[in-house]
């Protein structure tokens, strides 16, 4: 199982008793699937703005389509008639936005309602759970009866291909924005859980050099409203920071992606739980300076494996040289073994014999 979601339940407790069954769980599956709610994923700034920010004052193109419309097809047809007015990408970023409200309401507010008895009975079916993080085994345990024991498992990473790629050639306007300039990356997403207001603040209080520039993903969510977010936190950077914000509302091919993030100097990933795991390995990887927060998840994962957080550093030590200067290569040398050990695609192979054997 790959998503535990509560709408599954009635066939997890049907499956034979000599199937074995596995639940790898990704970050907010956990918390789906137990029906727990983790009220430290804000902090205090970022959870004031979203509270300020989220809520829209009336119901949105998207909410207004789904509540005059039930036919998924026609749905769909409507959105697309809808955008195609202001170009390709408008289709796409609409498309997207409708199944994001689907999936949002699928998972998250019809979760509420599921029976006590049935959830625990799913749990309790399971043999194994294959967490990314230990901590979110930890959870798991602490939250829920259940007899699962722990096995690991994660799914392979072609790490050559990573950050990679001419952007002058796959998008050159782009490229003139940010060919002179040191490139922070900050979150993935317009997801809440990034805290960009709190990030922000604390790239504003730097002396930042004239050549930096922080560009911060606001193009897609699991939030119905991320649009208005994202343009939140985007006029709210402006305030702070100027001319060195450049906000990503668009969604990028995937190739042209590739291709700014290997131009980034360092990122902050300010997330307190289990979010954007690919993203940062992929950087560690690359020999980019990740910050991350200091209780966070996934800081605690690489600080407590040999060799694993030589650039993964602490926002609490962000600075200016923090941030500027290059890794020691003995460090990346060091750091990218264990990356290629622990998350390669040549240790999948050793996974799946503990899994499955």
């Amino acid at each position: 199982m790959h998503c535990m979601h509560p709408s599954l339940f009635p066939y997890i407790v049907r499956i034979p008793a000599d199937i074995e069954v596995v639940w790898c769980p990704w970050g907010g599956d956990i918390y789906t699937c137990l029906g727990t709610v983790r009220d430290d994923t804000l902090f205090p700034k970022t959870a004031a703005f979203v509270q300020e920010h989220s809520e829209p004052s009336e119901p949105s193109r998207s909410d207004q389509w789904r509540l005059r419309l039930s036919n998924l097809r026609d749905e769909m047809a409507t959105i697309t008639a809808n955008a195609r007015e202001d170009g390709v990408a408008a289709v796409s970023k609409a498309l997207f936005k409708a199944f994001a409200g689907r999936v949002d309401r699928l998972f998250f507010k019809r979760s509420a309602g599921v029976d006590a008895q049935l959830r625990r009975d799913a749990l309790m079916r399971l043999d194994a759970i294959c967490p990314i993080i230990d901590s979110d085994y930890e959870y798991i345990r602490k939250h829920c009866d259940t007899k699962a024991v722990r096995k690991d498992f994660s799914y392979g990473m072609e790490f050559s291909k990573s950050f990679s790629g001419d952007l002058n050639a796959l998008a050159p306007e782009l490229y003139d924005k940010v060919k002179d300039k040191f490139l922070i990356l900050l979150g993935k997403s317009a997801s809440y859980t990034g805290n960009h207001i709190d990030a922000i603040d604390a790239l504003a209080s730097l002396a930042l050099p004239e050549d930096a520039l922080v560009i911060c993903p606001l193009s897609y969510s699991d939030r119905v409203d991320f649009e208005r977010y994202g343009r939140a936190v985007a006029d709210y950077a402006r305030l702070r920071l100027g001319n060195k914000f450049l906000p990503l509302f668009d969604l990028l091919p995937f190739e042209t992606y590739n291709a700014l993030l290997a131009r980034v100097g360092a990122a902050i990933m300010n997330y307190r739980w289990q979010e954007a795991v690919g993203n940062v390995i992929s950087l560690l990887y690359c020999g980019k300076k990740v910050f991350l927060n200091d209780d966070s998840d996934v800081y605690r994962m690489l600080k407590d494996q040999e060799n694993a957080a030589y650039l993964a550093i602490p926002m609490s030590q962000l600075a200016v040289e923090a941030l500027y200067s290059p890794p020691l290569a003995s460090d990346w040398a060091a750091q990218k073994r264990y990356i290629v050990n622990r998350w390669g695609e040549g240790s999948m192979s050793v996974f799946y014999h503990h899994l499955l054997g």
